[in-house]
């Protein structure tokens, strides 16, 4: 599936002005901010898109991309996290059969803003770093399935109220990447996955 680039652009540039803008969680009043109680759990569903860079653009065009991730908290501002994404690119290595399904899994750990149940809007910033495995299944018989491992740095921020947010992120890719194809050529490659989605503070 391909994607506009202006509308990515637009979703990249939003996601950094938001991270960049936000203050430490606080209620949108003169009353400083704290939480009724402090969650130690939350689950998060998100979909989007990711996007290909520099050489490994030249094996994949954009993708659909679908997600979720469960955060347990250590501490305020510390919590460790496990998510799963499922991606649908098309590959530029074959000229039928082109689709690929790719399935990631992570551990991590997020720093962020305090949770909470609140009674106003507020923005939390977070960032998530970790690391997981990869698999690529391709339709083509011509290429061969991979699994290895990835990377991810991630940086966006949620709009809360009560106990849901509206969450908005950008991830960093970093992979080990083996090629599909009967050289197997092995290189470090990148991608960046834009999403939004729900979040859910039971």
């Amino acid at each position: 599936m391909r994607f506009h680039h202006h509308s990515l652009r637009a979703l990249g540039a939003l996601a950094a002005l938001a991270f960049a803008a936000a203050p430490p969680i606080a209620a949108q009043d003169a009353t400083p901010f704290t939480p009724q109680y402090t969650p130690r759990f939350d689950i998060a569903t998100y979909a989007g898109a990711t996007i290909p860079t520099g050489t490994l653009r030249d094996d994949f065009d954009n993708g659909f991309l679908l997600g979720a991730q469960a955060t347990y908290g250590l501490r305020t501002h510390v919590g460790v996290l496990g998510s799963f994404d499922w991606t649908h690119p098309t590959t530029r290595l074959v000229a039928t059969d082109a689709g690929a399904n790719v399935y990631q899994a992570d551990l991590g750990l997020e720093l962020g803003g305090a949770r909470g149940n609140m009674t106003h809007w507020a923005l939390r910033p977070f960032m998530d770093l970790g690391g997981g495995l990869r698999h690529y299944d391709f339709a083509s018989t011509d290429l061969s399935n991979r699994t290895r491992g990835v990377g991810f740095a991630s940086l966006g921020t949620e709009v809360a109220v009560g106990r849901s947010s509206l969450r908005l992120a950008a991830t960093d890719n970093v992979l080990s990447y083996e090629a599909p194809t009967a050289d197997a050529t092995r290189a470090t490659r990148n991608d960046v996955g834009l999403t939004l989605g729900f979040t859910f503070h039971p």
